[in-house]
């Protein structure tokens, strides 16, 4: 058997660059949700002893202290890894998920790779199953 399909039978980790990919998809969510609090705090007023300005600092630090913890956390605790029949995965922190999805059940599987991808060599894949309106893997 081919070395590479070999190491697929082993639980491994995603490459280590999901770290950022982690982080940029939280950051993308925050800001779109958070962008008029974003604005005001960087083109609004500089009173530098406004409290207000602190609040929002602690909170833009401890968001992203939070992120970054959780990023790295998140990627030690994931793990993927095929068996003779079905797709395995292994993730979560507090709330632990495994998902075992059987070849038969796989409709479809899309690559992805996006320009953030391309620049660290990896891709997004997504895997549809029979069943579900939604993606079950990405």
């Amino acid at each position: 058997m081919n070395n590479n399909i070999e190491r697929l039978f082993i639980p491994r980790r995603q490459s280590p660059v999901a770290i950022f990919m982690f982080i940029y998809r939280f950051l993308k969510g925050f800001i779109s949700a958070a962008w008029a609090i974003v604005f005001f705090f960087f083109i609004g007023k500089r009173d530098n002893e406004s409290i207000f300005n602190s609040v929002i600092g602690i909170a833009a630090l401890s968001a992203a202290a939070y992120t970054l913890i959780m990023s790295i956390l998140s990627y030690f605790r994931y793990y993927y890894f095929i068996d003779d029949d079905s797709f395995h995965i292994h993730e979560g922190i507090l709330d632990r998920t495994k998902l075992s999805l059987p070849f038969e059940r796989i409709q479809n599987i899309n690559f992805e790779q996006k320009i953030l991808h391309q620049i660290f060599g990896v891709v997004s894949l997504e895997i549809d199953t029979a069943g579900s309106s939604k993606s079950e893997i990405k």
